[in-house]
């Protein structure tokens, strides 16, 4: 950008090429990617739902700046357990510009009803959510 001089007038803005303005689901995606390359990967499927920009105001107060998500974590399936999301870990997350990371509220764990023979005992194992 410059500014054409016009004569008596007020010099006149140019613009010398487009100007990209990327929105708050940028900015959140961008620190959803880091989340996700920071993790260690055990092959556990992991989802993130309901990411959200806390805000730069006052009215953010502690949370200013951060992104807070709900992460989900199957574990069955790493254990070669059938159905993979036989058992799973929810929580609400907040990232921190500063790395820092904090649980928000309860942990919350979720076991499928599921029964599972125990080798040829004809004994059941029953699990229940």
């Amino acid at each position: 950008m410059y500014f054409k001089y016009n004569g008596d007038q007020l010099p006149e803005p140019m613009f010398t090429g487009k100007v990209e303005v990327s929105g708050v689901d940028a900015l959140v995606n961008k620190g959803l990617k880091k989340v996700g390359d920071a993790l260690p990967d055990f092959g556990l499927p992991i989802t993130i739902k309901n990411p959200r920009f806390n805000g730069l105001d006052a009215a953010a107060g502690a949370k200013r700046g951060s992104i807070s998500f709900r992460i989900i974590v199957g574990f069955g399936g790493a254990f070669n357990v059938s159905p993979a999301d036989l058992l799973k870990l929810e929580a609400d997350m907040t990232i921190y510009p500063t790395g820092k990371a904090d649980f928000d509220g309860p942990l919350r764990v979720d076991l499928k009803n599921v029964v599972v023979p125990i080798g040829t005992t004809g004994l059941i194992w029953m699990a229940t959510g």
